[in-house]
């Protein structure tokens, strides 16, 4: 089997959860693994050499990774991380980028990705899908929401959680397209490859944690969503700037992110008793929801 370097970025004072991550990582990593743990220079800090202890006594190497900041540009600083940590540190054949809030719910889920991608057979990314519905292929393709819409949907892959060959990031890098490219972090990798005529495979969502509030469940593909039964991506709750998006999310779904930062996993998830089981039964309805909350606007927007 190939040996994969597993890249995560942090940022200083999130360290419980990067040691939620590291942790998991350790537990359910029977693939061939290195990991490199990478942050901004200046970043650095006591929690997070705590939380990189936990490596002690594993079988997977692990190394800290200090980038310069005249290799990072503003609001980019994620992407130019991944790009400078792969471009001198990873020489393995697969890179996969993990999110600090990304953890590893089963011990089968490294050797999963791998096998989806291995034999080649056209697919350039495997991982986690953007959990919305494609757009139409009637929608106009001048609107920004169509631009959203293909972007964020389940044809393509996550940068928090997705593995791709070290050689098709090598060859992008040669033609000016990386990780800092685009719109958000990753998308324009994964959509110059698409537009070769490539697709991407991956889990969609399979579960999250079950309200505490009354909040429709099917709605939630922001916090604590569970993907494949394999990994969680603990997320933000929402990027968007609209006063109170995160404190609906958080009042819904916060318990679980202040459990799995004290069990240092997210395993319990995986009980029916903790957790809602998406039935994608309404997905242009969610779809809808989305974009109306990534406008501001309140028509269609779950509220708790």
């Amino acid at each position: 089997m190939s040996t994969t370097t597993i890249v995560t970025c942090y940022v200083r004072g999130t360290h419980e959860m990067m040691s939620a991550c590291l942790s998991s990582i350790k537990r359910h990593t029977k693939h061939p693994a290195n990991v490199i743990v990478a942050a901004q220079e200046g970043h650095l800090d006591q929690g997070l050499f705590e939380a990189v202890d936990c490596f002690r006594g594993s079988t997977l190497p692990i190394e800290v990774v200090e980038v310069p900041s005249r290799y990072i540009n503003e609001g980019h600083e994620h992407g130019c991380i991944l790009d400078r940590v792969i471009e001198t540190e990873v020489s393995t054949p697969f890179v996969l980028t993990l999110d600090s809030d990304s953890l590893p719910m089963r011990d089968d889920w490294l050797n999963n990705l791998y096998c989806m991608i291995e034999p080649f057979d056209g697919i350039c990314t495997v991982g986690i899908l953007h959990p919305w519905l494609p757009p139409p292929s009637n929608m106009n393709k001048t609107l920004l929401e169509w631009r959203v819409r293909s972007q964020h949907c389940w044809e393509t892959t996550h940068v928090a959680c997705q593995l791709i060959r070290l050689s098709d990031v090598e060859d992008l890098r040669h033609r000016g397209i990386g990780y800092a490219s685009g719109d958000d972090t990753g998308l324009a990798i994964v959509q110059a490859l698409k537009d070769e005529g490539r697709r991407c495979e991956g889990w969609k969502p399979s579960r999250c944690p079950r309200p505490e509030v009354d909040f429709d469940a099917e709605f939630n593909r922001y916090s604590c969503v569970v993907y494949g039964d394999s990994v969680i991506h603990v997320g933000g709750f929402t990027r968007v700037t609209v006063d109170g998006d995160d404190a609906v999310f958080h009042k819904a779904f916060g318990w679980a992110a202040d459990r799995i930062l004290e069990d240092g996993g997210a395993e319990f998830l995986l009980e029916d008793m903790n957790s809602y089981l998406y039935q994608f039964d309404r997905e242009k309805e969610v779809s809808d929801e989305k974009i109306q909350r990534l406008f501001g606007l309140e028509a269609q927007r779950m509220k708790a």
